[in-house]
């Protein structure tokens, strides 16, 4: 397996409890589109496989 790759400065900011609920989606290797708490709220993230990585980024609708 390899490494996962958290894209953009929003990850470095959420709690460790709201980390710790994204890593365990992560680890039970699902690919799509979810909600996780960030802070008072709930963000959408995009977990993609690129390859041996997973990439993780915040979805954006714009």
């Amino acid at each position: 397996m390899g490494k996962v790759i958290y894209d953009g400065e929003d990850f470095k900011r959420m709690l460790r409890t709201d980390m710790s609920a994204l890593q365990k989606i992560v680890e039970s290797k699902k690919t799509g589109i979810f909600e996780v708490p960030f802070r008072d709220k709930k963000i959408k993230v995009e977990i993609v496989k690129k390859g041996d990585d997973i990439v993780v980024r915040r979805l954006r609708m714009a």
